[in-house]
């Protein structure tokens, strides 16, 4: 898993490039979602997808700063060729090549042609086949020699990375956390939090040169940032009859565990199997009184889980073990919508 060092940190901190924009974008992409085990970043242009039918897609990530009039002929043949070598390497090891996809944020990815103006939206996604035919033929022009790509497999992809301001150049990924939030369930009100947690993800990845982000990682971002939102503190204070004098020290240690918890998601996963099991076994509890008793009950083991020491950790494992147990509708659901 791919840990966040900064949580509150700005994604142009931990730097956001178009590599990160598609990376993201693909990840959560609800059609394909399903069937992604990993994505790897590397570097700035190259985006390999490994499915979990054990199929690859590549994808060639080629930018410019002038998307509105930028001459993308050497981008393609570069892109091109590098697209050749994926699908010989694969050949070379045995496996399958799903997608090959020629990725720019262009309105002109395929140079200067007849009906590029399909390019012209924010997004658009065309396999070979349905493109015009002189950007068909545009393409099969600067095919390597020799050329092992499959065309019907071959897709050009045009997505928005341009303006003035963050919020114009994320339109794309904002729409897809759109999308993910309405699918998968996480609070509406807490959208530009995943949104900004989603890309960090993605970011540090790329920075690091060469990382490999799963749907697992997914589901962990999507869990935590639902989990590390502003609890009731007073109701909760008042419900575990925690002293006023411990009151600072909870919520100061609540906002450090996020980094603990994402870099340990299983133990999001063992307590909710512990409250599975304690419900099976006190079916007649009433529902508040359920939750409490568990959460009294399961004090010390939480603690030894969370690597907690102190005797004032006491109201932080009650206040994790409670909010993993509220958040278990959209742990669910993430988990289904990935297809975990």
């Amino acid at each position: 898993m791919v840990e966040l060092t900064n949580r509150n940190a700005t994604p142009s901190v931990v730097g956001f490039h178009f590599q990160d924009l598609v990376g993201l974008m693909l990840l959560l992409d609800l059609e394909k979602v399903k069937n992604i085990k990993t994505i790897t970043i590397e570097g700035e242009e190259d985006i390999e997808i490994k499915n979990v039918d054990s199929t690859l897609e590549y994808y060639q990530l080629k930018a410019t700063t002038k998307p509105f009039e930028a001459k993308m002929t050497k981008p393609l043949k570069d892109a091109l060729v590098s697209l050749n070598d994926d699908s010989v390497r694969a050949t070379e090891n045995g496996q399958d090549v799903a997608m090959l996809a020629y990725v720019s944020n262009s309105n002109k990815p395929l140079g200067i042609q007849k009906n590029s103006e399909i390019f012209a939206q924010s997004y658009g996604n065309y396999l070979f086949a349905d493109l015009p035919i002189e950007q068909q033929k545009q393409i099969t022009r600067y095919l390597p020699d020799g050329s092992v790509i499959d065309l019907d497999k071959f897709h050009v992809m045009k997505v928005h990375f341009a303006g003035s301001d963050e919020q114009t150049r994320r339109i794309e990924v904002s729409n897809k956390v759109t999308e993910f939030v309405g699918a998968a369930g996480p609070s509406a009100i807490h959208m530009r939090d995943l949104e900004n947690e989603l890309i960090a993800l993605v970011s540090q990845s790329a920075e690091e040169k060469r990382a490999v982000v799963s749907k697992e990682d997914l589901l962990a971002h999507a869990v935590v940032t639902e989990i590390f939102q502003t609890p009731n503190w007073d109701d909760f204070f008042d419900r575990y009859d925690v002293d006023p004098g411990n009151e600072a020290y909870i919520k100061a240690k609540y906002s450090e565990m996020n980094e603990f918890i994402l870099s340990n998601f299983t133990v999001v996963s063992v307590i909710r199997r512990d409250y599975n099991d304690f419900i099976k076994v006190n079916p007649n509890l009433p529902r508040r009184e359920r939750k409490i008793k568990f959460v009294n009950d399961q004090v010390e083991l939480v603690k030894s889980r969370l690597r907690l020491t102190e005797e004032r950790d006491n109201d932080i494992a009650k206040l994790i073990s409670e909010v993993v147990i509220t958040s278990a509708t959209t742990y669910d659901k993430v988990k289904e919508v990935v297809g975990l």
